[in-house]
């Protein structure tokens, strides 16, 4: 393989990559759901809770996070 068809073989496929990561770069962020727009993270007493699940591994939630 001639080193000129190997060097345009590595631009193409670089520029396609660089294509392909600018269009998902470009999603607009109002259209994406978190997991916490619908599970926000509350406290039940000094526990952390998050969808009806106790986490943060029995550390006492701090009093700035919402009351359930």
């Amino acid at each position: 393989m001639h080193t000129t068809t190997r060097h345009s073989r590595w631009a193409t496929q670089a520029l396609a990559g660089a294509i392909i990561l600018a269009t998902l770069k470009s999603v607009p962020a109002s259209a994406q759901v978190t997991y916490d727009d619908i599970c926000p993270l509350t406290r039940l007493g000094t526990q952390l809770v998050r969808c009806d699940n106790l986490t943060g591994n029995g550390a006492t939630a701090p009093l700035w996070v919402p009351q359930r």
